[in-house]
């Protein structure tokens, strides 16, 4: 069992992530602040902080500072909204298999062996989900977890759902979709089906183009990852 702080502005994917993880039999502790976690962090010993990758105002790195800042031996994992596989880096999920570059090197990356603390069962976990707040977010955020422990059929699930409840919704569904079927596409990619991945690639840079306009670095990304099959 680990302890767990769970770092993220919306207060139901936080709720939602502490309940799915305290169900996989860890402690949790959720806050909605930076500066709230920094002072929790400096009163309890934890062993991991899952942050998102925006709080407030502070970035990732921003984040990862703080964090450690508090703690020095803590393991930080940023839930970023979207997933894209880093060259040479296959088993940083820092942010679950997403680009580091913005991170300095100071910050070491959460590994694979440590993302372990929090390793989920796959089958009995989702007999849960009509349990959870049926959120598209905290869905995406579960299925990263998921994949980054390449648990596919369970984050192809996850991701599936994701995407029928953002259908149903209001807000942003185009940039939120874009995420999702790009999070989809790679999952497929990272389980080499790649005649499965290429349209859902090819989909998720349809709205991004539309969502960001097409000179925006998440339009590159999926072109370079469509121009990358393997």
């Amino acid at each position: 069992m680990a302890r767990i702080l769970i770092l993220g502005d919306r207060k139901k994917e936080r709720e939602g992530l502490s309940l799915f993880m305290e169900f996989a039999g860890h402690q949790c502790v959720e806050t909605g602040s930076l500066q709230e976690a920094v002072k929790t962090i400096e009163k309890e010993a934890f062993d991991l902080v899952l942050a998102d990758a925006q709080v407030g105002e502070s970035d990732a790195e921003q984040i990862i500072q703080k964090m450690r800042s508090a703690s020095s031996q803590i393991s930080v994992m940023i839930l970023a909204e979207e997933a894209s596989s880093a060259a040479g880096l296959d088993d940083v999920i820092t942010t679950p298999m997403t680009l580091i570059q913005s991170v300095s090197p100071q910050f070491p990356p959460v590994r694979k062996r440590e993302a372990f603390l929090v390793l989920l069962p796959e089958q009995d976990a989702l007999k849960m989900l009509p349990d959870l707040p049926q959120s598209a977010g905290l869905l995406n955020k579960l299925a990263l977890l998921y994949h980054s422990q390449q648990k596919y059929k369970a984050a192809e699930q996850l991701y599936k759902r994701a995407l029928e409840i953002g259908k149903q919704s209001g807000g942003d569904q185009q940039r939120e979709a874009a995420s999702i079927l790009m999070n989809l596409a790679s999952s497929y990619h990272d389980q080499k089906r790649y005649a499965e991945a290429e349209p859902l690639y090819q989909r998720s840079l349809e709205l991004a183009e539309k969502a960001y306009g097409p000179k925006h670095p998440k339009v590159a990304r999926r072109l370079r990852r469509l121009a990358r099959p393997s």
